[in-house]
């Protein structure tokens, strides 16, 4: 729902309750919404019950706070941080001063026309390019200008718009060139399982040479490859 939608369906679930004096059992996990017109809230995570009381209560309630923003003082711990950063191909700066924050447990997304620094942003995060000016953080340590596979060490991967799978290569073998840091056969393995528990097709494919992938296949494999 847009907000205009949103707005008419807590006034229209209000008017409901108080026309008809009844009480309305409402399950939603827009915050919005929920704050807006509960007066008595319980909170789950994962089936369990972690909190149960008034709008003032949930909010302030850490295990709520702990569960929901990732952080108990209700402020998420940003896990990537970009501040001023600047690149240039040559005499040409394509990066003037951008910053940008991804809090944990969280989604950002960068939009812009063609042309505007998206890839370039990234690729300088990542140490595919080096920026001339400005900083990268990721879990609080600076990045900076590092090299790409000293920045995947650290935990953070770039998934290419070309996907760049290794065509040669099957599912499998793809699948564990993205580990190819690691030495822990049990957690490999696991994580291995994880990727073909997200894109069961995957699973189906775990022979089949990655060139001869669909390209939505192998947008499958790059994503779970970085994974």
């Amino acid at each position: 729902m847009n907000p205009t939608e949103k707005e008419e369906l807590m006034h229209l679930i209000q008017f409901i309750k108080d026309k008809f004096q009844i009480s309305v059992l409402l399950v939603e996990h827009d915050m919005k919404v929920v704050m807006g017109i509960c007066q008595r809230i319980a909170v789950l995570e994962y089936g369990v019950k972690i909190a149960e009381g008034t709008p003032a209560e949930i909010q302030s309630n850490p295990k709520v706070i702990a569960a929901y923003l990732g952080t108990e003082d209700g402020k998420a711990r940003s896990m990537l941080e970009v501040n001023q950063l600047e690149v240039s191909y040559g005499t040409i700066k394509a990066l003037h001063g951008v910053s940008l924050k991804v809090p944990e447990k969280s989604i950002v997304t960068l939009i812009g026309a063609n042309g505007a620094g998206k890839s370039t942003t990234l690729r300088a995060i990542s140490g595919l390019i080096r920026a001339g000016g400005g900083q990268v953080k990721y879990d609080g340590k600076e990045i900076t200008n590092q090299s790409p596979h000293a920045v995947v060490s650290k935990g953070l991967c770039h998934v290419p718009e070309g996907r760049m799978v290794f065509a040669n290569l099957t599912v499998e073998e793809n699948l564990r060139m993205g580990a190819y840091l690691r030495r822990d056969k049990a957690g490999i393995k696991e994580d291995v399982d994880y990727a073909f528990t997200m894109f069961p097709r995957l699973k189906e494919r775990i022979s089949q040479l990655a060139g001869t992938l669909s390209g939505g296949e192998q947008q499958m494999l790059a994503i779970a490859r970085a994974s």
